[in-house]
Order: structure tokens, then C-alpha cells, then sequence
């Protein structure tokens, strides 16, 4: 069965840190956006250091998301489904 990897964004303000099994993420914020149907949303913005390279990365889920699906990984080391070894994750 596989684990989902969730955290509730609706509850997280800009400036708060939490690590989820060994990764520390970082509230970034939230801002406006504009769907494609025209209506207006708030994004949150998470940021965290790449599992496999170590480097800074981004990233938004909806503000209003029950769920946000919590990246590990980079745009370029992206890997959805793939585990991350635990001797990689970072402040464990």
C-alpha cells in the first residue's frame, strides 16, 4: 500500500517550518492566482532542498487544498512514486 505524502496547507502560515519524514520544508506564502476559467485563487508556497542534489527548489499547491502533495525533489531530479533512500534525506 502506498503512503501518501500530505500535510494539511490550510492551517500553515508564511514563515512557519515543518520536516516531513526527514525533509524541512519552508511556508513561503500564499499569492493570487487566475485559473484557467478566469476565476481567482490563493496558492501556497512551499520551498525545500532536493533529495538527490541538494539544491534550493519551489513550489505551489492550492491554498485551499485539504491536502498538498508534498514534492521531494527538484523539476530536474523529479521522480513522482520513486522512495527517497533514507542516508539522502536531508536533516534526518
Amino acid at each position: 500500500m502506498r503512503d501518501k505524502q500530505t500535510i494539511d496547507a490550510r492551517h500553515l502560515e508564511a514563515g512557519q517550518s515543518f520536516a516531513w519524514r526527514g525533509q524541512v520544508y519552508f511556508v513561503l506564502g500564499k499569492r493570487p492566482y487566475q485559473r484557467q476559467d478566469a476565476r481567482w485563487t490563493n496558492l501556497m508556497g512551499f520551498g525545500s532542498w532536493c533529495a538527490t542534489c541538494g539544491e534550493w527548489f519551489e513550489f505551489s499547491v492550492s491554498a485551499r487544498a485539504r491536502t498538498a502533495w508534498l514534492n521531494r525533489r527538484c523539476a530536474v531530479h523529479k521522480s513522482p512514486g520513486r522512495k527517497v533512500p533514507h542516508a539522502r534525506r536531508i536533516f534526518d
